[in-house]
């Protein structure tokens, strides 16, 4: 039978022509049946419906005499053939493709979590950087505040006080400007534009020389 066919029918015919009328038959089909049907008269066609994929064996019989019937046995194979989606290899790549999608679907859920773990790790490292940079910058503040207070403290020397009192706020600026780059990184930086004085800057960056060039005439003189 082809993938599809509902059912199957066969009629037969006793060798025993004496009384073809007057012949006994019966049949079973071994792998759908356990035990043959009664033998009687006309029963020489056989239908069966509904048959699972597989291979049987029709047994058929018949005779004059019913006593006799058991004597003449034939035996027909009966091969019904599955659709291609029952079939032992349609099975098995159905079986292979659910195990690879489990298995991609396993390896994906694997990769997002390692990397919301390193996401996480990163971010982790990230904020640790910050607080040590912060840290580390509000502790320059500390000696350049004590070194401004000394500075005031001072009798005397104002050229030089007032240069060391300068330089001390530029590295104060510096430093405020380095907690703003950890602002920067952090997203919580706000812009606060303010007008500088030109001249003062340049004045700020030769004066920064001021005990370099001291120190050369010094050594010049001598």
């Amino acid at each position: 039978m082809q993938p599809g066919d509902r059912y199957f029918s066969l009629e037969f015919l006793s060798t025993d022509y004496r009384s073809p009328k007057d012949n006994y038959y019966s049949f079973y089909l071994e792998g759908y049946e356990t035990t043959w049907n009664q033998p009687r008269r006309h029963n020489n066609l056989v239908r069966y419906e509904n048959l699972r994929p597989g291979t049987y064996t029709l047994h058929l019989r018949g005779a004059l005499m019913p006593n006799n019937i058991a004597l003449n046995e034939r035996q027909i194979r009966i091969l019904v053939l599955p659709h291609w989606y029952q079939t032992w290899w349609a099975k098995m790549l159905l079986t292979l493709a659910i195990v690879l999608w489990f298995f991609g679907f396993f390896r994906f859920q694997m990769k997002r979590q390692l990397e919301k773990q390193e996401s996480i790790r990163l971010r982790d490292l990230d904020n640790l950087k910050m607080r040590l940079y912060t840290n580390i910058t509000h502790e320059f503040r500390t000696p350049l505040t004590v070194i401004m207070g000394m500075n005031d403290n001072i009798r005397g020397h104002e050229q030089e006080r007032g240069l060391i009192r300068r330089n001390a706020r530029n590295l104060l600026r510096l430093i405020n400007q380095l907690l703003d780059l950890s602002k920067l990184d952090s997203g919580t930086l706000k812009m606060d534009a303010v007008q500088g004085d030109i001249i003062a800057y340049l004045q700020y960056l030769t004066e920064s020389f001021y005990s370099m060039a001291s120190g050369k005439k010094g050594e010049s003189e001598l």
